[in-house]
């Protein structure tokens, strides 16, 4: 499944159940981060602010699994993520065993 989140990215949701949000507009931990995005057709940065996380319907729910894809993740979500570390984070979701 593909999401377009607000024009300011986008999600990803994988058969495991684990979904990729890429976020790249205003207010996100990236170069546009202090910019006034607002609607716009096209939107650019260099890099992007990523969460992996698993969410759950029955109970309402987020497992949040960045700080597992990566260590050396603070929070929820990780900034400054280049195009080369997205597609690294896509594939370790995609490939993530998920215990159910």
């Amino acid at each position: 499944m593909f999401r377009i989140t607000h024009g300011q990215g986008f999600q990803l949701d994988f058969d495991n159940g684990v979904t990729v949000s890429v976020q790249f507009g205003g207010g996100n931990y990236c170069k546009n981060h202090d910019t006034d995005t607002g609607w716009r057709d096209i939107m650019e940065s260099p890099d992007a602010e990523v969460a992996v996380m698993i969410c759950l319907k029955h109970p309402l729910q987020t497992i949040w699994l960045t700080q597992e894809c990566c260590p050396e993740a603070s929070d929820i979500g990780i900034g400054g993520q280049t195009p080369s570390d997205v597609l690294r984070i896509l594939a370790w979701a995609a490939q993530y065993v998920v215990d159910r």
